[in-house]
């Protein structure tokens, strides 16, 4: 019982402070010369491996082409309703926050692969191996609440609608995992998301 409030106190407490965390080690980075884009992803990067390296078994690592035609269906129908979403926010000009990104390669490479290590591979896993409970709830909790770290934690209505977007392309995220048993569609679908999000 103890061991598993204390791993979900570990998931709560990097799925929450992980960015900052690697924004704080950016500082030792750049004092060893290294410039800014590789300073802030390779601490993130690292904060997101390790945890999924000690645990690699239930972090979705392993892939299955079986798992992917048996839930084909249910894997067409979630990226066909991300894609829906994505053309929303296309179409209303949502995506025209997303534009002014210093360092487009971390937004749509370095992020996407950080956030789904972290989430639908670690978090996820550990949860749903000790029973928590919902693997894909509390996986998209976090990861709505996570983003918040990217407004300094300081409530904004961009920031509520950060949230909110981002808990729900979590639970989509989430259930891919579950349909596939892996984090490889999700990782692609997040680096989709946010290059469209980004160029458009």
């Amino acid at each position: 019982m103890i061991k598993k409030w204390l791993v979900l106190f570990v998931i709560v407490f990097i799925g929450l402070i992980d960015y900052k965390i690697a924004k704080f080690s950016q500082g030792l980075f750049l004092g060893y010369g290294f410039t800014y884009a590789p300073s802030i992803s390779i601490p993130w990067l690292l904060i997101s491996v390790i945890p999924v390296l000690i645990v690699w078994k239930d972090s979705g690592l392993t892939f299955d082409i079986k798992e992917y035609i048996k839930n084909r269906s249910k894997i067409v129908f979630l990226v066909i309703l991300v894609l829906i979403g994505l053309l929303i926010f296309v179409v209303l000009g949502i995506t025209k926050y997303f534009h002014a990104v210093n360092y487009p390669i971390i937004f749509f490479l370095i992020t996407p692969i950080a956030e789904e290590l972290l989430f639908r591979g670690f978090i996820y896993g550990q949860t749903e191996r000790l029973k928590i409970g919902s693997p894909v709830i509390i996986s998209s909790l976090l990861f709505g609440l996570h983003h918040f770290q990217y407004f300094n934690y300081h409530l904004t209505p961009f920031a509520v609608f950060q949230i909110v977007y981002t808990l729900i392309l979590g639970l989509m995220l989430g259930n891919m995992r579950k349909n596939t048993k892996n984090i490889y569609l999700g990782i692609l679908v997040h680096i989709l998301i946010n290059y469209i999000s980004y160029k458009y």
